[in-house]
């Protein structure tokens, strides 16, 4: 992945975790390294951990998340940043209140049961032992449309020009893929050329505006039953053919007139256009994700800033004629308007580039569209200076199940705050991690140590050396036992680091810090720097006339024996 200068290589694990069909996972909190230009631990430009997580895994009968049942209303959420309960919430000893760990706002316990259940006990709700769980709403909880799939299609009409092959194979995947509509799915139209055309369905009749008024309206456009009205699409579709050319159609104009429509509602827009024109809009990307709204982009010519809308609002961008693509959208379950909510405490750290788009509802709330199982998140975070403790976020995803079952699935995380290591400059754990992989070859003794080390070098350069060194989720203990003291050992692989566009190569040995070529004094401080924040006490910098001198001390076997020793 890479984003505004960001590289991360990702783990196999982590890769397999977030796409297998076997394997579950509910999410995968890592560290990575990026080396950067400033060596400031709570500098932006590190972006030291990320949080990966997978919306909707596949579900197997042993892995199913428990399922609470909350249509009564008893749905407790902090009155603050809205989060749900977790085993990380902290109840006083009278029982009377409740303390979020997100925000720490007081919250009364009153609301723990329904006034009509005042039986149970309260104190005792399933959401406080289960990190992951997965909860049966009230009909007021679901926020959109919580009874059927809507979709709306927005039609250029140049491409609906009489008896080109451009009206044809469009009029015919769309014969296809409407059947494809489930019972009780919503559809609707908007065609564009130099005006946006709505159409009711039910009536035949359509109205066209040269700009989004939404006072015009005199017939608004309503979504129909996609099976009952599919034909009447399908011929509202071939009464607008055209015989010439638009050149100004009006697309963002369509695009707002579609975002009004799913207000409420939640939904894909399929836009089938020919790609060529020089509007632009970034306004709608927040328009669209505040409303769980996806842009599907099927265009003749690739167009950059309609694939950048789509993939912002969890959307594909295709060739128009890419009917297995287009028919993949109809089957889908989940994919029609659930959305992602990811909660997380801004006092410990804050939000780096976001790698999947999503939206800023408020300052500890980020929202995201889910397109369909195979989507997956990347959040990357970065520490605040001064904090301490721990640092807590949930991720809460709205969705429907195969059997149409509306659920909200809560998952609850916390990772201590020295998981925001020094990342960007720990080489000398990425040499342990190999050490480790490579034990029983290169630790038998000091002889064969030192030459597998040799070996090692030979084989794997720095850039090649894995990049991701601490991996780990909530059901992986061995794995974060193994891996957690990686970033404390000293190294005997040169680390590399920029400074004023120089490669300066660093050796940290248990004596002193060798460092090639002679840095500066400024380089210098930044080295001393680099050295506290790895735990490392530096007694002195030593700089070899050339760089044969350097290689010779970091083949030394006297140094690679002390440094093992030592760990």
């Amino acid at each position: 992945m890479s984003n505004d200068g960001i590289k991360v290589i990702v783990h196999d694990d982590i890769y397999y975790s977030l796409h297998s069909d076997t394997l579950q996972r509910d999410f995968i909190r890592s560290a990575s390294i990026h080396i950067s230009k400033n060596p400031n631990l709570y500098s932006f430009e590190s972006l030291p951990a990320f949080i990966h997580y997978r919306p909707l895994p596949p579900l197997y009968q042993f892995s199913s998340p428990i399922r609470i049942n909350c249509t009564k209303g008893d749905v407790p959420r902090c009155q603050k940043c809205h989060c749900y309960l977790s085993p990380f919430v902290q109840i006083n000893q009278q029982m009377h209140a409740w303390y979020c760990p997100i925000c720490n706002t007081t919250n009364s316990t009153i609301h723990f049961t329904p006034l009509s259940d005042m039986n149970v006990n309260k104190f005792d709700r399933e959401e406080l032992h289960n990190l992951v769980y997965d909860i049966i709403p009230p009909r007021n909880q679901l926020l959109k449309n919580g009874e059927a799939r809507c979709f709306l299609f927005i039609i250029q009409e140049d491409l609906l020009n009489f008896g080109s092959s451009s009206q044809n194979n469009l009029i015919q995947a769309l014969e296809s893929a409407v059947q494809n509509f489930k019972e009780n799915d919503k559809i609707g139209l908007i065609t564009f050329s130099s005006v946006v055309t709505l159409y009711n369905l039910v009536s035949l009749k359509a109205m066209s505006y040269s700009e989004f008024d939404t006072e015009l309206v005199t017939d608004p456009l309503t979504l129909v039953n996609a099976r009952e009205f599919s034909q009447n699409f399908i011929s509202c579709v071939k009464s607008r053919s055209k015989l010439d050319k638009i050149s100004s159609p009006r697309l963002f104009t369509a695009l707002q007139w579609a975002q009004n429509y799913l207000k409420g509602l939640g939904g894909r827009i399929l836009l089938f256009t020919s790609g060529k024109f020089d509007e632009k809009n970034l306004d709608l990307i927040s328009d669209f994700k505040s409303e769980s709204i996806s842009l599907s982009v099927f265009a003749q010519t690739p167009n950059s800033h309609l694939d950048s809308l789509a993939l912002a609002t969890g959307g594909y961008s295709t060739h128009i004629f890419d009917d297995s693509l287009l028919s993949s959208l109809f089957g889908v379950e989940t994919g029609w308007d659930s959305s992602t909510v990811f909660r997380y405490d801004s006092r410990v750290a804050k939000i780096g580039p976001i790698l999947s788009g999503f939206s800023n509802n408020s300052e500890e709330v980020l929202k995201h569209p889910v397109i369909d199982e195979t989507m997956s998140i990347t959040v990357p975070l970065s520490i605040i200076p001064g904090s301490s403790g721990v640092f807590t976020f949930q991720f809460a995803t709205r969705f429907t199940t195969d059997l149409g079952e509306r659920l909200i699935r809560v998952v609850n995380g916390q990772m201590p705050i020295s998981d925001f290591c020094p990342m960007p400059y720990d080489t000398s754990a990425i040499a342990l991690y190999i050490l480790r992989l490579n034990a029983m070859n290169i630790l038998k003794d000091q002889i064969s140590f030192t030459k597998s080390m040799q070996d090692l070098k030979k084989s794997i350069t720095l850039k090649d050396l894995p990049l991701l060194i601490y991996t780990g989720n909530m059901r992986e203990k061995s794995m974060l036992m193994s891996c957690s003291v990686e970033r404390f050992g000293f190294s005997v692989l040169v680390t590399v680091f920029v400074v004023n566009e120089v490669n300066y190569y660093v050796l940290w040995t248990p004596k002193k810090v060798v460092v090639y070529p002679k840095p500066s004094d400024q380089e210098i401080k930044l080295i001393q720097q680099i050295s506290r924040q790895k735990g490392l006490i530096m007694t002195s910098i030593y700089s070899p006339e050339t760089v044969e001198e350097f290689q010779s001390i970091s083949r030394t076997e006297q140094e690679a024996f002390d440094w093992f020793q030592r760990l």
